[in-house]
């Protein structure tokens, strides 16, 4: 009767417990699965400058306008502080 008990009462313990680190898990992966769109668009953003600055300095002979460099710059930086954000909450986690 007391390993019925016993029994019981850790799967209630497994039950309650469970729903909770479940959420958790949830969570923490979906915030992996955003930071790893986030390193995706920043890489995305990298290489369109990269090309844009290529065709131009390479085919064209003209240099890249300071505002596509100034709003790349700006775009890449909005990322990285919510990269840098993430990576906090998941430390926290």
């Amino acid at each position: 009767m007391d390993e019925l008990i016993s029994d019981e009462a850790a799967q209630d313990i497994q039950i309650n417990y469970g729903i909770w680190k479940l959420e958790k898990i949830k969570n923490r992966r979906k915030l992996q699965e955003f930071q790893k769109k986030i390193l995706s668009f920043i890489q995305t953003v990298g290489a369109v400058f990269l090309a844009i600055t290529l065709l131009l300095r390479v085919q064209l002979d003209m240099s890249v306008p300071m505002w596509c460099t100034i709003l790349c710059l700006c775009v890449v930086a909005a990322a990285l502080i919510l990269h840098f954000v993430i990576s906090k909450k998941l430390e926290d986690m």
